[in-house]
């Protein structure tokens, strides 16, 4: 009808909201329904990849944890989200889990954000990893180091934009996140895909194939990589 044409011109984020059912209209979101883009496959190439988590504010109230790994190709720059889970951990559930996406990916950087009040995190995963001998290398970027979140987040629009950031169809709490960012009532995934930026500009260096990363092989020790056992392509940051 006229009046609600009337309506979404006048106060297009007001109409969105009562009659639409949406948190954030179009010409107000950051990221737009066509920069999400999907993948079914992976191209082929040498990729890096690196695990960023970002710890839960609490067990019934808050932000969930989120973690994301991405793979970003090694010629062209471009990102795929390997994995995304946002869910409530106690801070050794999280640790364990970290642990097990490092197994199973192998990446080059592993990342756990770390504020005051998550330090009970950075204790328990390197205790963990002492006593497994494990050669996983964490590092725990403090959020107030690496601008905001909010302009960490607003940093990922270009790269949306511009066609270099590809999500599995699975991955629907992300792209919520995104497409309703900042309305929605979580953020963990976006906080943490913002992390991989910081990542990229002090990573440790790596990259491998995937048939590397397909390839069954064992859980090494740090013995077992001083001594030769291990191959150091699975294991980037070497």
């Amino acid at each position: 009808t006229s009046y609600l044409k009337e309506l979404h011109a006048n106060n297009p984020r007001f109409f969105a909201m009562q009659y639409e059912n949406e948190p954030t209209p179009d010409r107000d979101a950051d990221f737009q329904d066509e920069w999400i883009r999907l993948y079914q496959k992976l191209p082929q190439g040498k990729f890096r990849v690196g695990i960023v988590a970002d710890p839960s504010t609490g067990l019934s109230t808050g932000d969930p944890c989120g973690i994301v790994i991405v793979a970003e190709h090694e010629q062209t720059d471009d990102w795929y989200l390997l994995h995304s889970e946002s869910s409530r951990y106690t801070t050794d559930q999280l640790c364990l889990r970290v642990i097990e996406l490092w197994k199973r990916f192998r990446p080059c950087d592993v990342a756990v954000e770390y504020n005051g009040t998550q330090a009970s995190v950075k204790l328990a995963l390197e205790r963990m990893r002492k006593e497994h001998k494990l050669a996983m290398r964490v590092r725990y970027p403090v959020r107030e180091s690496y601008m905001g979140k909010e302009a960490r987040i607003a940093a990922l629009a270009g790269k949306f934009e511009f066609g270099k950031v590809f999500l599995r169809p699975k991955d629907t709490e992300l792209r919520s996140q995104l497409r309703y960012w900042p309305n929605w009532p979580h953020d963990d995934l976006l906080d943490a895909l913002s992390f991989f930026q910081v990542l990229k500009k002090t990573r440790n260096v790596g990259s491998y194939t995937l048939e590397d990363r397909n390839r069954p092989r064992p859980n090494p020790t740090v013995a077992d990589i001083v001594t030769g056992k291990v191959k150091k392509q699975w294991h980037g940051w070497l």
